[in-house]
């Protein structure tokens, strides 16, 4: 796994910490400029791992417009999670990724440019929740799964 520029970004923490005292000393001791969040990364691992082991035959689909950190993202490609991707914009941050085509599913709603992205880029599974989608993906992407 490659974490480039993110380590500004990563803070490793005492395990005697809570998450509300990590907070409270950001916010007291910091200029916040942006929105921040604290999270466990081993508790990331940890759930993705127990996921894997309980249901070894359900492959989850991380939806990347819930959270599109580029650590979180790394971590969950590490793992063997695919993802589902809904623009052009989130193929590309996961094929960036190094992520294989064949564990990105885009989802409905396409316009022309990301089905015609998708096609260029060998994604080839996705979903559609009308005819007029089915149809306008068939005639963009005719091999489309």
């Amino acid at each position: 796994m490659r974490i480039c520029g993110l380590e500004e970004q990563i803070h490793v923490i005492d395990n005697q910490v809570t998450v509300e005292e990590i907070i409270k000393d950001v916010v007291k001791t910091k200029e916040i400029l942006d929105p921040f969040y604290v999270f466990d990364v081993g508790e990331l691992v940890n759930k993705v791992i127990k996921w894997q082991q309980t249901l070894p035959r359900i492959k989850p689909f991380y939806s990347v417009k819930c959270n599109d950190n580029s650590l979180v993202l790394e971590i969950l490609a590490v793992l063997g999670i695919n993802f589902n991707c809904t623009s052009k914009g989130e193929i590309k941050q996961i094929l960036d990724l190094g992520v294989n085509s064949s564990r990105i599913f885009s989802t409905p709603a396409k316009i022309a440019l990301h089905i015609k992205y998708a096609k260029s880029t060998c994604i080839n599974l996705t979903k559609f929740d009308s005819k007029r989608e089915l149809f306008k993906i068939k005639s963009l992407y005719p091999s489309c799964k």
